[in-house]
């Protein structure tokens, strides 16, 4: 036999090899497509977990803002309170100063009748100069502003807006 002339065992054998190669190649190429498959899912899988993770972060820094903004307008309107209450202290105080620099007058202008009664000998000029004393003796200039201030409370309340905050 010659050489270049394959027996028909030796291409029974060639062709059987062949057969179990492209069986292989089939099968290789089966395993990469299926491989392909589970990257791709992987793929999709971890752009899900990416786009959930990103809604959560974007989630949390809008509560974050929100939680931000509400805080600032709570200090703002504390520091607008805050400085209302001292613009009443500071009236309060310029009452109470001007309502005793008040009566400190009526009492020296009393004083002054009760003296000049004194010295005159007219006991109705000294009557009327202890009388004067005595009206400012029994007027309390802090239940004037206790009972404006209880007023103003009173109207605070029936105010709609008015809230009290615990």
């Amino acid at each position: 036999m010659d050489n270049k002339e394959n027996s028909p065992i030796e291409k029974n054998e060639k062709f059987g090899l062949e057969a179990k190669l492209k069986s292989e190649e089939n099968q290789l190429k089966a395993q990469e497509n299926n491989l392909k498959g589970q990257e791709n899912q992987l793929k999709f899988q971890k752009a899900e977990l990416v786009s959930k993770s990103l809604d959560k972060t974007a989630d949390a820094a809008n509560n974050i803002l929100k939680y931000s903004l509400e805080s600032k307008k709570l200090a703002s309107d504390t520091a607008i309170q805050f400085e209302k209450i001292k613009q009443n202290h500071y009236t309060i105080n310029k009452n109470i100063d001007n309502e005793y620099e008040k009566q400190n007058r009526v009492i020296d202008t009393a004083e002054e009748v009760v003296q000049k009664g004194l010295e005159d000998n007219d006991f109705g000029l000294i009557k009327l100069g202890l009388e004067q004393m005595s009206g400012v003796a029994n007027h309390n200039p802090m239940a004037d502003l206790k009972n404006h201030l209880d007023n103003q409370i009173e109207k605070d309340f029936e105010d709609d807006d008015f809230i009290i905050e615990i």
